[in-house]
């Protein structure tokens, strides 16, 4: 059954979870792997891993599992025991990230052996619960170096995380010192400005707003917020099937 799992995994070209591939026939197929073999940490981690893939398979998408991972990953440690959890660690702080379960994420680090992971996973999850100058005083705590290596790694995590705020005073400080200071100035001025696109105010009178509802419904996987918008009236003689889906119709069109 984990074999067939990552055979669905694949579309008919031979890519990995790309459109085509099968998500749902992958996760049923490691279900039933660990039906078979509770006991086989292997299993239940690319199960965990897999259920933060969505359909299309977006990873951290809008249709992905986070709640069901993060209670699988929880469920190796009580099942099969602490140290066969320990290797999922990573993933498992990254799932907490991208659910918005930072504070879980605090105590989580508080029993990471790795020292990076251990100290990166904590400061994102200060980073967004509490700002920027509380993650950049917690990376004083580092000599130079390290806090660079820090700063990169939490930075790009903070991006992953659309939280652009936090996420340019981490490349900034992730640039301090550096040979590449200089060059790297222009992205983190330029990510200084961004906002994210639900965040900026939206006025009915303005054109522009159509555009910004259809993007936030296709990142949203929002079909029926995108039927408002668009009508997808025009189907093959004798259909009586309910219209394309609009948002794999969008994509394509995209």
């Amino acid at each position: 059954q984990a074999a067939l799992a990552g055979i669905l995994e694949y579309d008919l070209l031979g890519r990995l979870l790309r459109k085509g591939c099968d998500i749902d026939g992958a996760l049923a197929a490691l279900r039933k792997a660990k039906e078979l073999d509770p006991s086989n940490a292997d299993y239940r981690g690319s199960l965990a891993k897999l259920l933060t893939i969505d359909t299309d398979g977006t990873e951290y998408g809008p249709g992905a599992k986070l709640d069901e991972s993060i209670a699988e990953y929880h469920a190796v440690a009580s099942d099969i025991g602490e140290k066969e959890a320990k290797q999922f660690d990573g993933d498992l702080m990254l799932v907490l990230a991208h659910a918005g379960r930072f504070n879980e994420m605090k105590e989580l680090a508080k029993t990471v052996q790795d020292t990076q992971l251990r100290e990166t996973g904590r400061i994102i999850a200060i980073a967004a619960t509490d700002g920027p100058a509380a993650a950049l005083h917690e990376l004083g705590a580092f000599d130079a170096n390290t806090r660079r290596a820090y700063a990169q790694a939490i930075a790009q995590t903070l991006l992953n995380l659309r939280l652009y705020p936090q996420a340019t005073e981490m490349y900034d400080a992730a640039t301090q010192g550096a040979p590449n200071a200089s060059s790297a100035r222009p992205f983190i001025e330029a990510l200084r400005k961004t906002k994210r696109l639900e965040d900026l105010p939206l006025d009915e009178k303005d054109p522009r707003a159509v555009v910004q509802k259809m993007i936030l419904a296709m990142v949203r996987n929002d079909t029926a917020g995108l039927k408002k918008l668009f009508e997808f009236d025009v189907k093959p003689v004798g259909d009586d099937e309910d219209d394309e889906d609009p948002l794999s119709l969008m994509r394509t069109m995209t």
